[in-house]
């Protein structure tokens, strides 16, 4: 995660996040650290890795891509991504996605949304769909990588959970607004400098679960759709 992305929603983000707590589940789920280690973003773990084998890690561009060049139409257009294929600790709420996209778009005609899912998510996409009262296209589990990637470049945000789309979105230098729960944004949030993560820390996370192992999933249920709403207002620039 680049130095200038944004964390919100949660207090002492660096003691509980930059090192690595006794208590914390994230002591044994964090590949390669130990008890008491600084986190390092597992992208520069491996480009360690790969620079050990002679690669060139230092191109420019390769840790925080240049803004993405929207078309001249006059429609903001916003991906969501509303789901994560590891597991229901890392997806927000679907009604929540709605919520926040139904107030932001009463109040700016111009944004026009775009859904984002993968092949098994298609359901996903229908329900969300079924519960927006604002323009969208749902193109869960109907576009290719070529396709979801030319999608993406036209998106002057991209609203997400924890998940892969996030990170191909931050390496086409498209902002993102993420929400993070059972994961940790030091380790493997969206690299660059133009993200706002959104996590409300809880005692027993992170857990890299893919279930909540404490059946109450409070990392993701205290994230309010007022303050996604806001942060998706500020980092668009509406």
């Amino acid at each position: 995660m680049g130095p200038g992305v944004t964390i919100v929603g949660t207090t002492e983000t660096d003691s509980l996040n930059r090192k690595i707590s006794n208590e914390s589940p994230a002591g044994a789920a964090l590949i390669g650290h130990k008890k008491g280690d600084e986190i390092e973003h597992h992208a520069r773990r491996y480009m360690r890795l790969a620079a050990g084998i002679g690669a060139d890690v230092e191109q420019p561009g390769l840790w925080d891509a240049p803004a993405a060049e929207l078309p001249n139409d006059g429609i903001i257009r916003i991906g969501v991504c509303a789901g994560a294929e590891y597991g229901p600790a890392k997806r927000w709420p679907l009604e929540r996605f709605a919520e926040v996209v139904n107030l932001i778009s009463s109040k700016h005609a111009t944004v026009h949304w775009q859904l984002f899912g993968a092949p098994g998510e298609k359901e996903m996409g229908e329900k969300l769909s079924s519960m927006l009262q604002a323009p969208h296209e749902n193109l869960v589990g109907k576009t290719r990588l070529t396709e979801l990637i030319a999608k993406l470049r036209g998106c002057k945000l991209l609203l997400t959970n924890d998940t892969g789309t996030m990170h191909l979105a931050a390496a086409l230098g498209v902002p993102t607004v993420s929400i993070f729960g059972s994961t940790c944004p030091i380790a493997t949030g969206p690299l660059g400098d133009r993200h706002i993560v959104i996590r409300h820390q809880q005692p027993c996370a992170p857990c890299f679960e893919r279930e909540c192992p404490l059946g109450h999933y409070d990392c993701m249920t205290k994230v309010t759709p007022a303050e996604v709403a806001e942060a998706v207002v500020k980092a668009a620039g509406l």
